[in-house]
């Protein structure tokens, strides 16, 4: 097999550095700056959606790897274009596996994970409300509730960036832009149900 170039995204530099260290290790993996276009690009879970979205451009494959919270997280990351996933759970064999399905276009994750996204999938889906996650209701709950991110950290007793982080992955779920389309967007979901 030809080398593979491999990115890596997350915003925690020990993470990058961990990942680079231990793949710098494996024959026919070669570690590449992202502009320089890698085959793959491994994505720290925490990146959320939007990110994906970004980096799964041109013939790059996103191999997402962290935890998913639930089958609908890991069904909406698979439509967001990821080419794989590797939980926290996995080895280096398994990321390395994976690593090369997705540079040969096999989309590859945890079976475990894969017999719980086909029950969800076979259950239908309950619209885009079934894709938030319990903490994500949470959030959203009392947002809709006017509190403010500071409040809703304060609440629920997380820190504020968590609040931010959780606010960003809701917009990119439900395809709003602002807050007040999240409300939106939200009404009219629970108007169908």
């Amino acid at each position: 097999m030809d080398e593979v170039q491999v990115g890596i995204v997350s915003p925690v530099r020990i993470y990058r550095e961990g990942l680079s260290h231990l793949l710098r290790q494996e024959p026919g993996i070669q570690l590449v700056e992202l502009d320089a276009e890698p085959d793959v690009v491994l994505l720290d879970v925490v990146c959320g959606l939007g990110e994906l979205a970004r980096q799964a451009t041109g013939a790059r494959r996103v191999l997402v790897v962290g935890i998913l919270e639930s089958p609908d997280e890991l069904i909406a990351y698979a439509e967001g274009g990821m080419a794989g996933y590797v939980s926290s759970e996995g080895t280096l064999d398994d990321l390395v596996h994976a690593i090369r399905q997705a540079a040969v276009g096999t989309f590859s994750m945890p079976s475990e994970m894969a017999q719980r996204m086909a029950v969800r999938v076979r259950q239908g889906s309950g619209g885009q409300l079934t894709m938030l996650t319990h903490r994500e209701r949470q959030v959203i709950d009392l947002v809709e509730a006017g509190l403010t991110n500071k409040e809703i950290a304060r609440r629920l007793g997380i820190q504020l960036a968590t609040v931010k982080n959780h606010v960003h992955n809701i917009l990119g779920k439900l395809g709003a832009n602002r807050r007040a389309q999240m409300g939106a967007i939200l009404r009219g979901e629970r108007l169908r149900v």
